[in-house]
């Protein structure tokens, strides 16, 4: 125990003798410490934070795992048999990411990211549609793809919020 104090006392003495050293340590610890805690806060703002869904703990993403690859997609194929042959979750749907260009008479062509979903993908996050309506099991047959659901930003920006392009 006496070590420890000695020890203690005789950094304390070299760090008063280097006031410098001394100065310089502390303010780069709270620099280090106070950015440390920003990231940490804007992290789990938005990483860490729950999903805005009701009941986001009992959502999950399903990956094709290989000695390749940890996060492979699923093909079509495969999504549909999983589906149809699904005893463990109460809801299963498949999206992915797809490029489109909006065009209308008189406006300027515009490149969207969308998201191409199956009918279960609403239901199965349990959000309804503010206005409108989300996708029919018949709007998902091949040739009868023509449903677009928009977001509410997207529809005031580009329409207006003019409730006559929705249905």
């Amino acid at each position: 125990m006496t070590s420890v104090v000695q020890d203690v006392r005789y950094s304390l003495r070299t760090l008063l003798r280097h006031k410098g050293f001394t100065i310089v340590s502390a303010l780069t610890l709270a620099l280090g410490i106070g950015i440390n805690t920003a990231m940490f806060s804007v992290l789990n703002t938005f990483l860490f934070g729950s999903l805005p869904y009701p009941q986001p703990e009992r959502l999950v993403r399903v990956w094709r795992t290989s000695s390749y690859s940890q996060s492979w997609p699923h093909s079509a194929a495969n999504f549909f048999d999983q589906h149809d042959q699904n005893s463990v979750f109460e809801k299963m749907a498949a999206y992915r990411f797809v490029g489109r260009n909006l065009t209308e008479p008189g406006q300027t062509a515009e490149h969207l990211l969308s998201l191409a979903a199956t009918t279960d993908f609403f239901p199965m996050l349990g959000v309804p549609p503010e206005h409108g309506r989300v996708f029919k099991p018949e709007e998902f047959e091949p040739g009868a793809d023509n449903v677009i659901v928009l977001s509410d930003r997207f529809w005031t920006r580009r329409f207006g919020s003019d409730s006559s392009v929705i249905g």
